[in-house]
């Protein structure tokens, strides 16, 4: 196999790497957010890839693509498919519903960023529901402003004459920050949905726009982005026409044309005349009751006489011009087919078609009846053998109840959790999720455990596929926070239990059946299959033991670099024995000049300035955590670079707002190192406006424990009135 032929590359389409490529040169390449996977996403951004979602094979000198069996899907040129499918350059691959997209190409990429296809521009309506433009729809376009007004020259051109109260160049909407925005330009004002605008504000779909105080009333609709696809819309047919790069018609060598130029057209060939005589009529046949023996008799005779001879010469015989036709000729040409001998010839064909006719009739009729039997006979088989036999009995809620009841633990090493797994269930165990699947595939039950696994990615999970899913009640199971949710689709439903360590990785337990048959299984089934039968192995972290007290740490003059700790005690068991502290346990730490408060465990060191307007508070681990305030909105880019000015090393930030739950809040992250310290700086963007800041400093590389604790205090502050 040449090795040319497994030369190819993916480039990224959107995300924060749209541009960039991944070259390949093996006959093997898969997709997911697996750590093992060739192309890795992101597993906090991309919660629509699966671990290992697809993979691209090459066989038989094509390359294949196909979807691991995942619930998102795999879609190629915006079509989903279910089977191995063929590539082709230029192919767009989405993993999943809204997924990242990549663009599969032959051969080893160029140096990045690659080109890309412009992106899809964003477009909209507005249609007029009142006032004398009323049932109008007029075009928006994303990348040119949109006029609305009574002037003739703006792009959305109202009756001059109609409402008064409309400017000649009322209002604007524009795309602007990956929005659509409303400005107002007139002098009685622009309403969004009876509300009167101050200068701008951005608009959603199914918005109304009022031009004026009881003017006209317009709804705005966002059109959903059509991205064109090559392979599918014939773009590169229509770029060869272009070029003049398409197959023609060869053209005909000079002979041939000659030839065809040269010879005349056939000439038609008539009956051969008949003779007047009426004793010609002695020589027929006898005209019998059986039309098939005429017609033989017929076909025998043309036989013998031959074919009839034409009337007119033939082309290179034809008389020179000018000359006449002999007369006799032209007799034969015109003479009328009265003879008797015609008459009887018209007959007998007239009744032979008949006579076929009818047979035919005959023959379809009884091909009907007969196989109107035949069915009534294999009905009558079919009866008899079905009437005695009896229905698959459907196996009822108690059956998998019993199989629930009865199952054996599981440990699932690289997740730090077991579960029990009934017998004769299918099981399918990926790195740290697990998935097992009842007989009859009517149950599934989901395991999984990750370290960006937050309440809103389970949301965000359970909510695919067109789900709808709610969140529900919060308990404490065992020391540990458990939020349920519940998830509808069309005749499925699926219930979940998010459990949140306060110390350690969240895990998310899912079980799906059809909604009849997920309703009639118990609560403690239930219960036992999502909390009590799926046991975590928590990580213990001990508090750090100093003989100095609480107050001599808060002495330091620098709240970010004094580390405060617990005071031992003599009743101090050790870690491995200490249990996980509670909900109900935790303690609350305010700042009133910050206006801010936070939920912290018990073992953690708080300090609060509020002079300084500056709360402080300290992990077992050693994780300080400092959170303030700045009156303005901060430039990330500024404060990175200061930072940066100060002698810290940048080594990873967001170009792109993150947001924060399910609030409106965003957010900017940096990672920076300086000699052994490290810190997590994150910019939580208010709406007043102002800024928080989060400082989280280390003098080891942050775990993956630390950005969990960072991410809860964020949830904590972005739930918070600013």
């Amino acid at each position: 196999m040449p090795m040319d032929q497994l030369k190819s590359h993916l480039v990224h389409l959107t995300g924060p790497d749209a541009g960039k490529s991944s070259s390949f040169e093996a006959a093997r390449i898969t997709l997911g957010r697996g750590t093992n996977c060739d192309v890795v996403f992101d597993p906090y951004r991309d919660l629509a890839v699966a671990t290992h979602h697809a993979e691209i094979l090459f066989d038989d000198n094509t390359f294949n693509i196909h979807d691991l069996g995942t619930r998102s899907g795999t879609y190629v040129n915006g079509v989903r498919i279910a089977t191995l499918f063929p590539l082709r350059h230029e192919d767009y691959i989405q993993l999943g519903t809204n997924g990242p997209e990549m663009i599969f190409r032959h051969g080893l990429a160029g140096p990045d960023p690659q080109p890309l296809p412009p992106p899809v521009p964003e477009t909209g309506e507005l249609e007029m529901m009142s006032g004398s433009d009323a049932g109008k729809i007029f075009p928006v376009l994303g990348h040119l402003p949109t006029r609305i007004g009574r002037r003739s020259e703006v792009e959305v051109p109202l009756d001059p004459k109609g409402d008064m109260v409309v400017s000649g160049h009322h209002c604007t909407v524009e795309w602007q920050d990956d929005s659509f925005v409303l400005i107002d330009n007139s002098r009685n004002g622009t309403y969004l949905n009876g509300s009167l605008i101050s200068g701008s504000c951005y608009l959603r779909d199914g918005d109304i726009i009022t031009l004026g105080e009881g003017g006209p009333r317009a709804r705005f609709r966002i059109h959903p982005p059509r991205r064109i696809y090559p392979n599918r819309s014939g773009e590169k047919a229509r770029a060869a026409l272009a070029r003049n790069d398409v197959l023609v018609e060869a053209p005909k060598s000079p002979a041939i044309e000659q030839e065809i130029t040269a010879a005349p057209p056939p000439a038609p060939i008539p009956p051969a005349p008949l003779s007047e005589s009426p004793d010609e009529v002695s020589d027929l046949d006898i005209v019998t009751d059986n039309p098939f023996e005429e017609i033989a008799q017929s076909v025998q005779r043309s036989m013998q006489e031959g074919p009839p001879s034409p009337p007119f010469a033939l082309p290179d015989e034809r008389t020179p011009a000018g000359d006449e036709a002999p007369p006799e000729r032209i007799a034969a040409v015109k003479r009328p087919p009265t003879t008797i001998r015609q008459r009887l010839e018209s007959i007998m064909k007239m009744r032979a078609w008949i006579a076929l006719a009818a047979a035919l009739f005959i023959v379809v009729v009884l091909s009907m009846v007969i196989l109107m039997m035949g069915s009534d006979e294999k009905a009558d088989q079919t009866a008899e053998v079905v009437v005695p036999s009896t229905p698959t009995p459907v196996p009822s809620a108690s059956t998998y109840q019993k199989d629930l009841a009865a199952a054996q633990p599981r440990k699932v090493v690289a997740g730090r959790y077991t579960v029990n797994v009934p017998e004769g269930w299918s099981v399918r165990e990926n790195a740290s999720e697990l998935s097992m699947e009842s007989p009859d595939r009517l149950i599934n039950i989901d395991y999984s455990r990750a370290p960006g696994l937050t309440d809103e990615a389970a949301l965000a999970l359970l909510s695919q596929n067109g789900a709808k899913a709610t969140r529900g009640e919060k308990i404490t199971r065992s020391g540990i926070p458990v939020t349920y949710f519940y998830a509808t689709r069309p005749g499925h439903a699926a219930i979940a239990a998010f459990h949140r360590p306060p110390h350690d990785t969240g895990a998310l337990a899912v079980i799906e059946a059809p909604a009849s048959l997920l309703e009639k299984i118990s609560d403690q089934t239930i219960s036992a299959v999502l909390t009590e039968n799926f046991k975590l192995q928590i990580s213990e972290v001990a508090p750090t033991p100093s003989p100095a007290p609480v107050e001599a740490a808060s002495a330091s003059p620098s709240p970010v670099t004094a580390t405060p700790t617990a005071p031992a005690t003599a009743e101090a068991t050790p870690p491995a024995t200490q249990p996980t502290p509670a909900a109900d346990t935790l303690k609350t730490v305010s700042n009133n000049n910050l206006g801010l408060s936070l939920d912290i465990a018990p073992d953690w060191n708080s300090t609060s300035n509020e002079e300084a307007g500056i709360l402080m508070v300290t992990t077992p681990t050693g994780l300080d955590i400092r959170i303030a305030r700045d009156p303005q909105v901060m430039d990330a880019a500024k404060v990175f670079g200061a930072m940066e000015k100060e002698g810290w090393t940048l080594e990873q930030k967001s170009d792109e707002p993150f947001p924060v739950g399910e609030t409106n809040r965003t957010c900017y992250v940096g990672l920076f190192k300086q000699d052994d310290a490290h810190l997590l700086l994150v910019l939580l963007n208010q709406p007043n406006p102002s800024t928080v800041v989060v400082y989280a400093t280390s003098k080891n590389p942050l775990s993956e424990a630390d950005k969990t604790e960072v991410t809860l205090i964020l949830r904590q502050l972005a739930e918070q009135a600013p």
